[in-house]
């Protein structure tokens, strides 16, 4: 197996590795075409006007797909057709790319379901899926255990940030130290003194703060509880980092989409 896609989530002022992963033994030599295809795709989609169509002018150097497409079309003799699953952040990129991928290698088609990077990375692990895509890049023992090898490769980018819902109240801020106590479950209600010190101008209500988090296995619950093992030495020793961790708050759960 060899990884393919991956991508980069920043979670505040921390950053980490996430990938995609191919099955070398289905792709074969198709492994050089079916990368930069992906990337040109995206390449092409990034440089359409504002209308929707593609820029008009000199071609730029590393932009034509046209000699790729060829080659690609031309190594395939039969149909192909590869599916992969894992992390929900770049569904629709990655999507968006197959398509395109797809109109232009009629003979090859893939399909992606986002089901989490942690159900990506046991799919792909177990060899059910031709290739994965994790928030958090795989670990060394986890790669171990793929006999075919893993190969991961940087795709694209996103943030991670808090949201939060308390209606009337606009503009909250919140410290470091701040949001670490409210997972920690340490701070319990929005007018909580810490809270209230560094927003003088709200009027923060005196009702219990409810944490929501992703239930399934998650590179996004990674690089953020990396950032906060990394911020907070509390946080590092009593729960630490992962795609799944024991939230001290209380609150609801939920499945990525």
């Amino acid at each position: 197996m060899v990884n393919i896609f991956s991508h980069i989530r920043y979670s505040l002022h921390t950053d980490d590795l996430g990938a995609v992963f191919f099955k070398s033994a289905k792709i074969g030599s198709m492994l050089r075409v079916i990368v930069p295809l992906a990337c040109l795709a995206s390449v092409t989609a990034c440089g359409a006007g504002e209308t929707g169509s593609p820029q008009s002018g000199t071609d730029k150097p590393g932009t034509d797909t046209s000699e790729i497409v060829t080659a690609a079309n031309t190594a395939l003799p039969q149909n192909v057709a590869l599916t992969g699953a894992g992390a929900t952040f770049p569904a629709p990129l990655y999507q968006n790319w197959f398509v395109q991928l797809n109109k232009d290698v009629p003979k090859l088609q893939v399909n992606y379901q986002s089901v989490g990077s942690g159900a990506g990375v046991e799919q792909f692990s177990a060899g059910t899926v031709d290739f994965g895509a994790s928030d958090v890049a795989m670990k060394d023992e986890e790669i171990a255990k793929v006999s075919k090898g893993v190969l991961l490769l940087p795709m694209t980018a996103g943030s991670i940030v808090l949201a939060y819902n308390v209606p009337g109240v606009e503009g909250l801020k919140l410290s470091r130290e701040a949001y670490v106590d409210i997972l920690l479950g340490k701070i319990k209600k929005w007018n909580d003194p810490k809270i209230a010190s560094i927003n003088p101008d709200l009027k923060l209500p005196d009702k219990v703060i409810t944490v929501v988090h992703r239930s399934d296995g998650s590179g996004t619950t990674g690089v953020f509880t990396k950032h906060l093992s990394s911020i907070s030495p509390e946080w590092k020793e009593k729960v630490g980092d992962g795609k799944t961790v024991s939230w001290p708050a209380s609150g609801s759960v939920g499945q990525g989409e």
